[in-house]
């Protein structure tokens, strides 16, 4: 009695474990999607849409036109096949002028899956005009949806491109920036920066930047502002310290610290 007591777990265990093996060998228990292939954009929270602000200043070269790459990813199986879709121009209620297409923006002609893959980008190229120097112009674009793809989040088929060649707000300087040591953006500040760093950041600056080198970066800039707050002569002149509206007196001065201006 002793030995059968001692032996059934093993024959349990073995049981157990064929019955497990043969379940899961067979193919009819694999999940698989079947959802059909849909596409959005590829947005750095779910909850939002693609956002991007560009100025023409933060080019030093003179350059007339700019291309902007806007990410997007497919949901559902990659083939073995080229797909293509299409975009069109939303409508927007900003309030902002709506940009022109071949005046202000152009498009590739085809827009494409590659084979096997499940992301790609879209380059929109941002012609520079006149105009941009005294207006923001906005480029909303979305998903035309068809044979070849679904929709895919539904606060993810808008892409927005708001540009111009005037100073703005990088897209990436987020409110996660904003807490960090970084501040909330000012022109002011802005103005300082490039100064500091000798060159105009970029609108994914703050993404693409390594974290160390940020700290650098932010530490440098600390001592910058000041020795420049600090020095005789910018007080005795008036430009210090540097304010967050270079053009308003009475605005706060910049600090680097979180949330401030």
């Amino acid at each position: 009695m002793r030995n059968i007591l001692l032996q059934l777990p093993a024959a349990v265990i073995a049981l157990c474990l064929g019955v497990f093996l043969a379940t899961s060998c067979r193919e009819d228990h694999i999940p698989t999607y079947s959802g059909g292939a849909r596409i959005q954009w590829l947005t750095r929270f779910v909850s939002d849409s693609l956002r991007v602000d560009f100025s023409f200043t933060s080019l030093t070269g003179g350059e007339t036109s700019h291309v902007v790459e806007l990410p997007f990813k497919v949901i559902g199986p990659a083939t073995g096949q080229e797909r293509t879709f299409t975009l069109r121009q939303a409508d927007d209620d900003s309030g902002l002028p709506a940009a022109v297409e071949g005046t202000d923006y152009t498009l590739p002609e085809r827009l494409t899956v590659a084979p096997g893959a499940l992301q790609g980008t879209v380059p929109v190229t941002l012609l520079r005009t006149a105009a941009l120097d005294t207006v923001t112009k906005r480029l909303a674009l979305e998903f035309v949806t068809g044979s070849e793809f679904g929709p895919g989040a539904r606060l993810q088929q808008r892409a927005v491109i708001d540009f111009s060649n005037q100073l703005s707000r990088p897209s990436s300087w987020d409110y996660i920036v904003e807490w960090q040591d970084w501040g909330v953006w000012s022109r002011g500040k802005h103005l300082f920066i490039n100064q500091v760093l000798g060159k105009p950041i970029a609108d994914d600056f703050f993404l693409v930047t390594d974290a160390t080198l940020l700290r650098i970066y932010l530490d440098t800039l600390k001592k910058a502002l000041d020795r420049f707050n600090n020095d005789p002569d910018n007080i005795a002149s008036g430009k210090a310290p540097v304010l967050s509206d270079p053009n308003d007196p009475k605005s706060a001065p910049i600090s680097f610290s979180s949330q401030s201006v």
